[in-house]
């Protein structure tokens, strides 16, 4: 009995240890940039993507090509409320009891639901991300999200510009999938305890 109790004990922090290191994850790659355009003319990066907003680095005789490429004002402040909302639920979830509910015919504890839902929740963003990626790069002299396009700065100027993903995206799209595979084995992890009517 002893024996048992200790192992849930264990498997609750060991999971907890999971939860904080998915949300610290989720938190490092949300910082970092996700996708950039590079001029290869200028040896300098023109605009980088990052999850609340698109950055220029444009000089200001160029920064004529990004009229149109702005997010609404509204974009960054959602954005950083959908990051406080998912770091609340993950945090909240670390002290979530054994409680069960029923989705349909499943039974699920809150804990897992919580983890599931962030985790859910962030492919779905990754995913929209790169529609969005791809419809503003489309109007950056007709750019694609991954590749290379010859662009004319001015009558004298032409070049390359390169675009394409950066580490922090790919580590984003790891993220939610992590999320989602850590709810899924929450009670292996744990230890599975039966839902109560």
């Amino acid at each position: 009995m002893n024996s048992s109790r200790s192992m849930g004990s264990l498997g609750a922090w060991v999971f907890g240890i999971l939860t904080v290191a998915g949300a610290g994850l989720f938190l490092y790659s949300w910082l970092q940039p996700w996708w950039q355009a590079y001029i290869v003319a200028l040896n300098e990066i023109a605009v980088v993507i990052r999850p609340w907003g698109l950055v220029s680095y444009m000089p200001q005789e160029y920064s004529k090509w990004l009229v149109g490429a702005e997010m609404p004002e509204w974009f960054a402040p959602v954005m950083w409320l959908y990051l406080a909302a998912s770091m609340g639920v993950l945090v909240y979830s670390l002290f979530a009891g054994d409680d069960w509910f029923r989705v349909g015919r499943f039974k699920l504890t809150v804990q897992k639901a919580l983890v599931g839902a962030v985790g859910l929740s962030y492919i779905i963003f990754v995913v929209v991300c790169v529609i969005v990626i791809a419809i503003r790069a489309s109007g950056f002299y007709g750019a694609t999200v991954m590749g290379s396009v010859f662009v004319s700065m001015s009558d004298h100027e032409m070049s390359n510009v390169d675009t394409g993903f950066l580490t922090g995206y790919w580590l984003a799209a790891a993220v939610g999938p992590l999320l989602l595979a850590l709810a899924f084995l929450r009670d292996k992890i744990r230890g599975k305890r039966q839902a109560t009517a």
